[in-house]
């Protein structure tokens, strides 16, 4: 094995990617320099550049790099996500930052996950469980995502679990996590060298926190068994009502959702798209079709409304099949059925009104959304809507839990664009429940967790 030098300049960053990739490809280590003034584009900290870092392991290699080097400003690209531009000890100290996740998929966990990595001022990379992405998520991201033993579109590869953990927790402030990985223990053993200082020392500096999405018996499951097992050091909801069920001390953060993937056309031009008639009224459900989120009964609701009524249902999910068998069997030529698609605010600019009957939210994007767009909202008071209520006064039509046909049909009538509910809804989406509103809590928060250990 031979350590490799490679010097960046204004012109060949490109290049020095490309070198760097293939010498990692053979599992030398790489050490980049960089010429005094000379910056780092957002292209060389995204890629992973080399699969592990051996450097005083290999020291009299380096020496002699370091020598042919001297006029340079030496550092160290591990995995092409080290914080390249320095740290401070103050408020707006730049972390290194791990979101460990067991899947990249189309809910709302893992947009999330999309919109605080790319937005974030501090330096995040991503490690996923293998086979469990989806490319219209990771297309859009911009972190660095790791797995080991796939070949996925976007996704860097290592051959083992314990590879990829490695490279992933390499100098790392803080470790996020959510589901199931707030209980997958990260790799805190020693190794040979002490070079990797953040996994040396993992255990006594890296703090990990453990997310709360939702309220099912899963995810409380998962955070009662993070508490004791002691794996994460602090705790974060997504709403009051889901850190009703999280351990003391626990920090409530609403989500936030992001306003470019709201961008859309004129509502006749989104309903042709769809296939939903032009003129008519359509009831829509944008999500996730699952069994949890119990939106097949909106179908049957539709069957008791006029003729001008159609049901809309856009979204993919693990229980899609069965969810589409059941809309179909209830609604017929009734209820139009359309996959998951990027550009979601086209999906809403066709609804007239929004229906979510989901017996158990954490912070639902889908109602942030609408709300964003003062499309009405019929839903279950899960989720945050409670504490918002409790803040600005009503912003949906309410439902009960494991509301019938007819209820649901009763709400969708009294839903108006124009009432104060909507409009209250409306202002609070857009001064409170943006990206840019969530993702600095979240970036004063780890600093913050951060300056308790240092």
């Amino acid at each position: 094995m031979q350590a490799v030098g490679l010097l960046l300049n204004n012109q060949n960053s490109n290049d020095l990617v490309s070198q760097a990739e293939r010498f990692s490809r053979t599992g030398n280590p790489v050490v980049i320099y960089r010429r005094p003034g000379v910056g780092v584009n957002g292209l060389l900290r995204r890629l992973v550049v080399i699969t592990q870092i051996a450097a005083d392991r290999h020291a009299g290699a380096l020496a002699d790099l370091r020598h042919r080097f001297a006029e340079a400003d030496r550092f160290l690209v591990t995995d092409g996500t080290r914080d390249l531009r320095g740290r401070s000890d103050g408020p707006d100290r730049q972390l290194n930052c791990l979101m460990f996740t067991g899947s990249l998929g189309l809910g709302g966990a893992e947009q999330w996950i999309r919109i605080l990595t790319n937005e974030s001022r501090h330096s995040w990379r991503v490690l996923v469980s293998p086979n469990n992405s989806s490319s219209i998520l990771t297309d859009r991201m911009t972190a660095p995502i790791l797995s080991w033993g796939v070949h996925e579109k976007n996704i860097r590869s290592f051959p083992t679990q314990q590879d990829a953990m490695l490279a992933a927790t390499d100098d790392v402030d803080v470790v996020v996590c959510w589901g199931g990985t707030m209980n997958t223990p990260l790799p805190g053993h020693r190794p040979s060298i002490d070079v990797i200082q953040g996994l040396v020392e993992l255990e006594q500096r890296t703090r990990q926190v453990g997310v709360a999405h939702g309220c099912t018996k899963w995810s409380k499951r998962m955070v009662s068994d993070a508490f004791m097992t002691n794996l994460c050091t602090h705790f974060v909801a997504v709403s009051e009502t889901v850190a009703e069920s999280c351990p003391p001390g626990t920090t409530v953060i609403l989500n936030g959702i992001d306003v470019g993937r709201l961008e859309h056309g004129s509502q006749d031009e989104a309903r042709r798209r769809f296939g939903l008639p032009t003129g008519g009224k359509v009831a829509g459900y944008i999500g996730r079709l699952s069994p949890d989120k119990n939106c097949e009964p909106l179908a049957a609701a539709v069957n008791l409304l006029p003729d001008e009524w159609t049901s809309f249902f856009c979204g993919n999910g693990y229980g899609r099949e069965n969810s589409v068998e059941m809309i179909e069997a209830d609604a017929g030529q009734r209820a139009i059925i359309h996959p998951a698609i990027p550009d979601v605010g086209n999906a809403f600019i066709a609804s007239d009104v929004l229906v979510m009957l989901s017996p158990s939210e954490g912070c639902s994007l889908g109602v942030l959304e609408a709300w964003h767009l003062g499309v009405p909202v019929v839903s279950t008071r899960v989720g945050a809507i409670p504490e918002i209520e409790r803040e600005v006064g009503p912003v949906v039509v309410p439902l009960p839990i494991n509301p019938t046909p007819a209820q649901i049909a009763e709400a969708i009538l009294q839903a108006d664009p124009a009432s104060d509910v909507t409009q209250r809804a409306k202002l609070w989406a857009q001064l409170h429940g943006t990206s840019d509103v969530m993702v600095r809590k979240w970036d004063d928060y780890l600093v913050k967790i951060c300056q308790e250990v240092a």
